[in-house]
C-alpha cells in the first residue's frame, strides 16, 4: 500500500515539476491515467481513509487530474466510509462505527449519517460492555456521556447503582454532580457513600505482589532462584488485575526465550501463589492486565475523579523487596514530567524500591491518582506514577485482550513560540504520505487548536485503527487543510527511522541541529548549520546559525538505545576554532504524535 502510494507521489513531483507533451503517445499511460488508477485501486479495496488522504494530496499538488473528475472520486471514498459505518451499527459493532463515525466528522461528512451522534454511539458501546458482563468498563463509557439528553432520572439512578456495586466512589461523585445540574433527586444513600471515607486497611485488601517465576540463574557458577517481584492492584471484581508492563514482560514478551510462570499473592494470604495469566498489556505505557480466579475484597477505581497538585499528599502500597502490604506516604512532586515516550507522569517523593512497580498511589480523600512505575536506571533516585487518567485512555483496550496499539501521524514535534512546529516527518508514515513537511507549524488538530504535544497525545490514545483525522497547518502564511490517516505507531520511532532515513535528517529530531550540505572534499561531507532549536544538546554546546560541521563519527547502542555523534565544529561564537566535539541522545522521546 504504501509503496505504490509513496511512488506516484514521488511521479507527482517528477511529472509537475516537468514541462507537459502536447501529445502522449499511444504506448505511454499518461500521468492523469496512473493518478486515477492509484485512487480508484484504494478505493476498490475498500481503503477509503487512505483514499481520501491521497485525494487531499492531490488536489494541493497535482494538475493533472480536473477539479470535477477529483470531486467524483472524494465522493466515492466518503459514500466508502459512510457505507463501512452504517454496516458496523448492522453487525452491532459499536467501536468499528465509532471509528468511522469520528474519521466522518474530521472531514466534515457527517451529513449523510444525521441519524446517529456520538454519545449516542458510546451509549451502546456501554450497553454492549454491561451485556457481556464488563462492568467497569461500561462505567467508564457511561461516563463518557453523562450529559446525554437520553439519561433522565431512572438512567441516572441505574448508573449510581451500577458504581455502587463496584465500589467506585469517584463514579459516584461524578454522577452526583452532574444530576444536581439538572436538578435530578439523588438518593441519599448515595450521597452517603460519597461521605464514608475508606481506610488505608481496606484499600489494601484490594491489592497484590506479582511474583513472576523465571526460573534459575547462574550467578559466579552458583544456581539462584530469578524471581521479579511487583504489586498489583484490583480494577474490576471479577478478577483483574493493574500491574506494570515491565514487570511481566518475559510473559509475552517474543524475544524472551526462558523460564516464565506468573502467580499473585493475596495480601491476607502470604503462604499461596495464585496463577495469573496476562490479559494485555501496553508496551509504550508501561501497563499489564491480568486475571486471577478470585474474587476480590477491595476494588480501585481508575477514573480520574481530582485534580493532582505540586504538595499534595499521597500514599503508595505495595511490596518493597517482597515485603507485602507496605504502605508509604509522601507528597506529589511535580505533576507533569515528561520522560516517557507518550503523555507525561507524576513525580512522587514517597519511597519505592524494588517490588513496589504497579502498586496504587492514592489520594487523601481515597481516590486512584496512578500507578508506580520504577527501575527506570536513567533516573534513578527519582520516583513516579503513570495518572490515572492515562490508564482510564487505555483500559479498554487492555479489557480487550492481547497488546494495546497505538495510533499516530508519524511526526516530531518542537512547543516553539510561533506553535507547534514539525521537526522531522517519518519516512514512509502517514504524515509523509499525506504531505506534511518539516516546518510546518500544527495550528489545529480536528477543528481545535493545541498548545502542547502532550494533549495530542492524549487525543490520539482515544483513537483506534481505523481513524482519520484532519491537520489545519501553517505553511508560508497560509492555511492548508491536511486529512491524515493514522497508523500503528512503532514502539521507538527514532530506532525505526535509524533503518529508513539517512543519519544526517536524523540529527534535527536528535540534537536539534538542522544541517545544509554545502559540499564535499577528501570524502569528507561538509555542511552549515541551517537552524538550531531552542534548548537542544546543538544549542547546549554553542552551535548557532552559519556554524561548519563535519561529522566524523555515529554509533548506535541498541541495548540501551542511545546514539552518539562525533562531529567536528566551528562555531562563530568560539572564533571559528575547530573543535571535536560528542553528542549523545536517547532515542526514547517524547515528541512524536
Amino acid at each position: 500500500m504504501k509503496r505504490f502510494i509513496i511512488g506516484s507521489v514521488l511521479i507527482i513531483t517528477l511529472f509537475t515539476a516537468c514541462n507537459t507533451f502536447e501529445e502522449t503517445p499511444a504506448h505511454i499511460v499518461s500521468l492523469k491515467k496512473v493518478l486515477i488508477a492509484d485512487v480508484q485501486k484504494l478505493i476498490d479495496q475498500e481503503s477509503y481513509l487512505e483514499a481520501v488522504q491521497y485525494l487531499s494530496r492531490l488536489q494541493r499538488e497535482s494538475t493533472e487530474v480536473s477539479k470535477d473528475e477529483l470531486a467524483d472520486l472524494q465522493k466515492e471514498a466518503r459514500d466508502g466510509i459512510i457505507k463501512k459505518f452504517r454496516q458496523a451499527v448492522e453487525n452491532k459493532d459499536f467501536s468499528l462505527a465509532l471509528c468511522f463515525f469520528l474519521s466522518l466528522k474530521s472531514i466534515s461528512a457527517l451529513d449523510e449519517v444525521k441519524d446517529w451522534n456520538e454519545n449516542e454511539l458510546r451509549l451502546k458501546l456501554a450497553e454492549t460492555s454491561l451485556k457481556n458482563g464488563n462492568e467497569q468498563l461500561a462505567l467508564l463509557e457511561y461516563m463518557q456521556v453523562l450529559h446525554n439528553p437520553s439519561l433522565d432520572a431512572k438512567g441516572y439512578k441505574h448508573l449510581l447503582a451500577l458504581a455502587a456495586g463496584n465500589n467506585n466512589i469517584a463514579a459516584i461523585r461524578r454522577i452526583i454532580s452532574v444530576m444536581r445540574a439538572g436538578d435530578y433527586p439523588v438518593p441519599r444513600k448515595y450521597i452517603d457513600l460519597t461521605k464514608q471515607a475508606i481506610p488505608i486497611s481496606t484499600m489494601v485488601e484490594g491489592t497484590v505482589t506479582i511474583w513472576v517465576n523465571r526460573g534459575v540463574k547462574l550467578d559466579k557458577g552458583v544456581g539462584r532462584p530469578n524471581i521479579v517481584l511487583g504489586s498489583g492492584f484490583f480494577v474490576d471484581k471479577r478478577g483483574y488485575i493493574m500491574t506494570n508492563y515491565h514487570v511481566i514482560a518475559s510473559e509475552v514478551d517474543p524475544e524472551y526465550e526462558g523460564y516464565s510462570r506468573c502467580y499473585i499473592i493475596l495480601s491476607d494470604n502470604r503462604d499461596q501463589k495464585i496463577p495469573a495469566k496476562v490479559v494485555a498489556y501496553d508496551k509504550l505505557l508501561d501497563l499489564a492486565l491480568l486475571k486471577a480466579e478470585i474474587t476480590p475484597k477491595y476494588v480501585f477505581s481508575t477514573i480520574d475523579d481530582n485534580t493532582i497538585s505540586t504538595g499534595q499528599k499521597i500514599t503508595v502500597i505495595g511490596s518493597p523487596v517482597g515485603l507485602e502490604n507496605t504502605v508509604t506516604a509522601g507528597i506529589v512532586s511535580s505533576t507533569a514530567r515528561r520522560i516517557m515516550q507518550v503523555g507525561s507522569a507524576i513525580q512522587i517523593d514517597a519511597p519505592v524500591n524494588f517490588g513496589n512497580s504497579g502498586g496504587p498511589v492514592i489520594s487523601e480523600d481515597g481516590n486512584l491518582i496512578g500507578v508506580v512505575f520504577a527501575g527506570l536506571e536513567e533516573f534513578e533516585g527519582l520516583n513516579f506514577a503513570l495518572p490515572a487518567k492515562w490508564i482510564n485512555k487505555m483500559l479498554g483496550r487492555l479489557f480487550g485482550g492481547e497488546q494495546a496499539v497505538h495510533m499516530w501521524a508519524g511526526i516530531a514535534l518542537k512547543e516553539t513560540q510561533n506553535g507547534l512546529e514539525v521537526i522531522y516527518v517519518m519516512p514512509g508514515d502517514p504524515a509523509f504520505q499525506a504531505g506534511i513537511r518539516t516546518g510546518d507549524i500544527i495550528d489545529k488538530v480536528n477543528d481545535r487548536e493545541y498548545t502542547n504535544i502532550v494533549d495530542i497525545q492524549s487525543l490520539f490514545l482515544s483513537y483506534e485503527h481505523p481513524a482519520l483525522i484532519s491537520f489545519s497547518v501553517k505553511r508560508n502564511d497560509h492555511l492548508i487543510t491536511i486529512p491524515v490517516c493514522l497508523e500503528k505507531r512503532p514502539f521507538i520511532p527514532l530506532e525505526t527511522a535509524l533503518d529508513r532515513d539517512i543519519k544526517v535528517n536524523l540529527l534535527y529530531p536528535l540534537f536539534g541541529m538542522k544541517l545544509e550540505k554545502v559540499g564535499t572534499y577528501l570524502w569528507e561531507t561538509h555542511y552549515q548549520v541551517e537552524r538550531v532549536l531552542e534548548g537542544s544538546a546543538a544549542e547546549e554546546i554553542g552551535l548557532s546559525q552559519l556554524d561548519s560541521v563535519y561529522i566524523r563519527g555515529w554509533a548506535f547502542d541498541p541495548k540501551n538505545k542511545i546514539v552518539q555523534v562525533q562531529i567536528l565544529a566551528k562555531r562563530r561564537k568560539k572564533g571559528f576554532l575547530e573543535a571535536i566535539v560528542y553528542l549523545p541522545a536517547f532515542l526514547k522521546t517524547n515528541y512524536f504524535i
